[in-house]
C-alpha cells in the first residue's frame, strides 16, 4: 500500500468514526427532545424533526456551491498566471463545471428519504434510543441484498458472514426489548411497533442508497450536490 492509498484508508476510517459519532449525537438529541414537556405535554412531533433533517441536507447544497465557486476562482486565477508566462504547477483538469443531468432523477431517492426519515422518527418516539441506534444497522443487510438484486453486485463471503452476524444482533436487540423490559411504565406494544417501524425505515433507506449509487456512478454527480438536490425534489 503506497502513501496515497494509506491516506485514503485513514480518511475513510475517520469518516466512518465521524458518521457513527454524529449519528449517535443526533439520536440522543432527538430522543431528548421527545422527553421534553411543554405545558405538561410531551414533545411528540416526529415530522417536525424530519423537516429539521431536510433543512440540514439543504446546507450540503450551500457547501457544495461554496466549494465549487472556490475551485472555479482558483482555476481562473491559474489560467491568468499561465497566460502571463509565469511558472505554475501543471494541472491537466479543465475548468470546473456543473454536471449535466436531469435533477428530477433524484425525485425517487427524495421520496425514499422522506418516507424513511419520517418512519425513523416515529419509531424513535415509540422505542428506546439505544434500540433505535442499533436497529439502524439493518440498513447494511438490506443495502447488500438490494445491491446484489438490482445493481448486479457480487459480495464476498466475509461480507455475507458480517450480514449474518448483524442479523443475529438485531434479533437479540428486538427480543431484549420485549422479554427483558422490566419498566412497568413502558408500553410493550409501542416498543414493538417502534422496532418494526425502524426495520421498515431501513428497507426504504436501503432502496434510497441503491438508487443514489446508480445515479452517482452513472452521471458522476458530487455527493453534496445529490443530497442538496433531494431537498428540492422533496419540496417539489
Amino acid at each position: 500500500m503506497d502513501e496515497s492509498e494509506r491516506s485514503h484508508a485513514i480518511f475513510a476510517v475517520f469518516l466512518a468514526v465521524l458518521m457513527v459519532t454524529t449519528g449517535s449525537l443526533n439520536t440522543i438529541a432527538a430522543k431528548w427532545a421527545d422527553s421534553m414537556k411543554v405545558d405538561g405535554k410531551l414533545f411528540n412531533h416526529p415530522f417536525v424533526q424530519a423537516i429539521c433533517m431536510f433543512i440540514g441536507e439543504f446546507s450540503c447544497l450551500i457547501v457544495y456551491f461554496i466549494v465549487f465557486y472556490i475551485q472555479r476562482c482558483n482555476w481562473r486565477k491559474r489560467e491568468i498566471l499561465g497566460t502571463e508566462g509565469r511558472v505554475i504547477e501543471l494541472d491537466l483538469r479543465g475548468e470546473p463545471t456543473l454536471p449535466n443531468f436531469n435533477t428530477l432523477l433524484f425525485a425517487a431517492p427524495a421520496c425514499c428519504d422522506i418516507i424513511g426519515t419520517s418512519l425513523m422518527y416515529i419509531g424513535l418516539n415509540l422505542t428506546q434510543a439505544s434500540s433505535y441506534q442499533m436497529l439502524r444497522g439493518a440498513v447494511i443487510i438490506f443495502t447488500g441484498l438490494f445491491s446484489v438484486a438490482f445493481l448486479g453486485s457480487r459480495l464476498q463471503g466475509y461480507r455475507w458472514l458480517g450480514m449474518g452476524f448483524i442479523t443475529i444482533g438485531l434479533v437479540i436487540v428486538g427480543v431484549t426489548d420485549i422479554v427483558f423490559d422490566d419498566n412497568p411504565k413502558d408500553d410493550t406494544n409501542g416498543i414493538i411497533t417502534g422496532d418494526l417501524l425502524m426495520v421498515m425505515a431501513q428497507i426504504v433507506a436501503a432502496a434510497q442508497m441503491v438508487i443514489e449509487q446508480k445515479f452517482l456512478v452513472q452521471y458522476d454527480v458530487p455527493p453534496l450536490l445529490a443530497v442538496g438536490l433531494e431537498l428540492f425534489c422533496s419540496a417539489w
